[in-house]
């Protein structure tokens, strides 16, 4: 009698030349082949989600048995209906948007827009080290492209978002802009309540009182070096306040271990690290690269898998304007447009539709997309884009297998 083996619609399944993996998204389980006899067989599930078969081949009845006892496929009778595969009705509302500007119909784009970042001013007199690489890895000041946003074209921006929008204000040295304190409270009056500044520590150090002003209607995150800690164990007090956090840019462990040893037992638990990539790639290895324990570490629904084919949950949602007023939707991309060529809706709407920034997923990058587990990695970071090292983490391609860091 013939019969059709399929995958259950929670199962994750996808095939390489050289290997295949089954992931169960109910209980985390995995089964994986790189026998080539195997990765043969199932080469046509990947097209039509089932195989038609008389018998199975003995090469692979364990293989069969093993997926159909973790539930994670089915023999159904060859006249039954095939289940609903595993990548249908995949984020319908995003997928409807982007059929309906093809179709040149009107959506709201904006609600897509999540976070902003808002570079007021270049104008900065410290020389830190990072300052032309830190902002392409992680959210902090910079002062790479001169300029200032004057308080008109801050309400012009802040008019065309929606009110829960993510608004963080960066410099330079932001508190250089002589209207900062006027901003902050139009965003306060007109009820921006999620809203963040960024602050250099050498900015705050010689006058607290101006963090005092700003920490009741707004998050302050403070970026520091680990040769800082004196200094600000000095004034602990002000890191007590919640809406206070401390950021530490660190390149090597060692930086790390100072930092924990040195500074204040009571406002550690305010600390957030920033790892710079900067000649360290050993580093990185070892803190940030992903191995096989990390991938699986945790149980991935099939929303995150889908997630991760669909877009770039990294970068969807997020843009910059810098003091010069170009705009980008990621650091390390090039401007997409100025603040007098288009409006932020047409900016998002002309993103939904090439899909340049917000849709760079693994599988639209080499060598990720050649890689059984492009679908269960991160989404692609800054840290890889800044670098160019596309594919941090410890699967060897060719030995088609993990490896230790």
């Amino acid at each position: 009698m013939k019969y059709k083996l399929v995958t259950e619609p929670y199962n994750y399944f996808n095939i390489s030349d050289k290997s295949l993996i089954f992931y169960n998204t109910l209980d985390g389980e995995k089964v994986v082949s790189s026998d080539l006899d195997i990765v043969e067989y199932f080469s046509h599930l990947k097209a039509n989600n089932f195989i038609v078969k008389d018998e199975e081949p003995e090469f692979a009845l364990d293989f069969i048995g093993e997926l159909i006892n973790k539930f994670m496929i089915s023999r159904v009778e060859f006249s039954s209906k095939t289940p609903v595969t595993f990548f249908e009705n995949n984020h319908d509302l995003i997928i409807n948007d982007l059929k309906k500007l093809k179709q040149k119909l009107t959506i709201d784009s904006l609600k897509y827009l999540k976070k902003i970042n808002l570079y007021l001013t270049s104008d900065c007199d410290h020389d830190c080290t990072y300052c032309h690489k830190a902002y392409k890895q992680f959210d902090c000041c910079t002062k790479a492209k001169k300029g200032n946003i004057d308080f008109n074209q801050f309400k012009s921006i802040i008019n065309q978002i929606y009110k829960n929008t993510e608004v963080t204000l960066f410099g330079g040295d932001i508190s250089k802009h002589k209207d900062l304190v006027k901003l902050v409270n139009y965003l306060y009056d007109n009820k921006y309540y999620n809203t963040h500044i960024s602050l250099k520590w050498d900015t705050i150090s010689e006058n607290t009182k101006f963090i005092q002003k700003l920490q009741s209607v707004i998050h302050i995150s403070v970026l520091a070096d680990s040769n800082q800690i004196q200094t600000i164990n000095k004034h602990k007090e002000l890191f007590w306040h919640p809406n206070i956090t401390l950021n530490f840019v660190i390149e090597n462990k060692d930086d790390y271990d100072l930092i924990q040893d040195n500074l204040d037992p009571t406002i550690l638990e305010q600390v957030d690290y920033q790892l710079l990539f900067n000649e360290n790639p050993g580093f990185f290895k070892e803190n940030v690269y992903t191995d096989e324990d990390d991938l699986f570490e945790q149980t991935q629904s099939v929303k995150e898998i889908r997630t991760k084919r669909l877009l770039n949950s990294n970068f969807f949602g997020r843009l910059s304007i810098f003091p010069d007023g170009s705009v980008h939707l990621n650091n390390n991309d090039n401007q997409v447009s100025t603040l007098s060529d288009k409006t932020l809706k047409q900016v998002i709407e002309e993103e939904l539709i090439t899909q340049k920034s917000w849709f760079k997923t693994r599988q639209t990058v080499e060598p990720c997309n050649k890689c059984l587990y492009h679908d269960l990695c991160p989404t692609v970071s800054t840290y890889e884009l800044f670098s160019g090292i596309n594919n941090m983490c410890h699967y060897d391609l060719d030995l088609n297998s993990w490896h230790n860091n």
